[in-house]
């Protein structure tokens, strides 16, 4: 008995023309790229864009997939045993040269059901220096029924021996990239950033006490730290990203929900927001360097910098 998976494959999954328009070209001829470089947006879902992929390329019943039969159920239950993940142990943390260690044996072996195996780093920008020195030489003797897939929103911190080895494609944003903040809609409310979206009236109300002294950065910090740092400052540059665009297009119409808080009707002074965008960058970058950072601390800044661009 097949038991259904609580993910569904999206017809409407997130995507440019350009880019599924290469993938289907290469599953139609059966070339898939044995190592490709997927650069998307930190904001793109990638879920559901790898179930599809990964069904079309490996169910058995139809193409496009079908999503139920037992081949599109074991990769929406994330069993299929020729799909393998290599991910950071902890969020922010690096791949390690262990990890690329224990998938160089497998790559070489057959497929176990379908006539790929795919190996899918994300993100591939967290190899340390010895997993990418690892995995490059893996990538210099490719087997012809593996598939690897490194997937990263900074192709530029990759060696670019890595680099040169894959065949590069761009997913680009279709969400209206005026309200970035809108994009939250497109996590699942099981991951952090669709929990964070889920509960956005209850952070907007933390930034609204703050900016009414009724609550102080140490406060807010505190409580917002149960949630990883990297995921509290996306949701926090989508927000800033919302503020510039009231400040500098104030004609444009504000939606019923975001109304009714004192922080979108402060008059903000936009080279402060830029300023604050500018900490948050600083801080993203150190994430994605894998330094070690006090989420406290750097939620205090940030906060303290909200109270200095008000007026």
């Amino acid at each position: 008995m097949i038991t259904m998976s609580a993910r569904n494959l999206d017809p409407d999954v997130m995507g440019d023309a350009g880019f599924w328009s290469q993938i289907n070209a290469m599953q139609a001829h059966k070339r898939l790229s044995q190592s490709m470089l997927w650069v998307a947006p930190q904001d793109v879902p990638m879920t559901p864009i790898l179930d599809r992929f990964l069904a079309d390329s490996l169910c058995l019943a139809a193409h496009p997939a079908c999503g139920v039969c037992p081949t599109c159920i074991k990769i929406l239950q994330d069993g299929h045993p020729d799909v393998h993940y290599i991910r950071p142990d902890t969020v922010g943390g690096a791949i390690k040269i262990e990890q690329i260690r224990e998938i160089q044996l497998g790559a070489y072996q057959t497929p176990q059901l379908g006539q790929y195996q795919f190996m899918i780093l994300h993100p591939a920008d967290a190899l340390n220096n010895a997993a990418a020195s690892a995995l490059l030489k893996i990538l210099e003797e490719p087997s012809l029924s593996t598939i690897f897939i490194l997937i990263t929103s900074h192709p530029g911190l990759l060696l670019p021996t890595i680099g040169s080895r894959c065949q590069r494609l761009y997913i680009q944003h279709e969400v209206a990239l005026e309200d970035r903040l809108a994009l939250g809609c497109l996590y699942a409310e099981t991951t952090v950033r669709g929990t964070l979206f889920s509960k956005r009236t209850q952070l907007l109300s933390d930034l609204d006490a703050l900016l009414l002294n009724t609550a102080t950065p140490c406060d807010i910090a505190a409580r917002w730290s149960e949630y990883p740092l990297a995921d509290v400052l996306w949701f926090l540059y989508a927000l800033l990203a919302k503020l510039i665009d009231r400040r500098l297009l104030p004609t444009t119409p504000l939606e019923t929900e975001y109304q009714e808080h004192a922080l979108f009707a402060r008059q903000w002074q936009p080279e402060r927001l830029f300023t604050q965008l500018d900490t948050m960058q600083d801080f993203m970058r150190k994430l994605q360097h894998n330094v070690n950072l006090n989420s406290t601390l750097a939620l205090e800044r940030v906060l303290l910098e909200f109270l200095e661009g008000s007026s």
